[in-house]
């Protein structure tokens, strides 16, 4: 059996299942599906990334106040709003987005 995917991958082959062709806005070289796929992957990957670095961090800080005696609860939250409208997946919506100069989330469906 392969490897697992990992979370970007899983992400973006569910989304390419769900907006199956992806086509380019006109005027606009054709969007190979493969690579945007990818594109989408690795931006999704990095957002787990910076958000597993912010719960270690606050994690860290929870241990070291424990030693303290201190035990004020605290939080990392993750929204999929927060992924949805980040720089990278606006900037990769903004690929395929027909008539929206600045997209102000990644379209998660084309074709409703």
């Amino acid at each position: 059996m392969g490897e697992p995917f990992d979370i970007g991958q899983e992400w973006a082959l569910r989304w390419l299942n769900k907006n199956h062709p992806v086509e380019a806005p006109r005027n606009q070289s054709p969007i190979d599906a493969v690579d945007y796929c990818q594109d989408v992957a690795n931006a999704v990957n990095a957002h787990a990334v910076k958000k597993l670095a912010e719960f270690e961090a606050v994690l860290r800080r929870t241990l070291m106040d424990a030693l303290e005696g201190e035990t004020e609860p605290k939080c990392v939250r993750v929204s999929a709003a927060d992924l949805l409208e980040s720089d990278r997946m606006t900037f990769l919506g903004r690929k395929i987005t027909h008539g929206v100069e600045r997209p102000r989330r990644f379209p998660v469906n084309l074709h409703s």
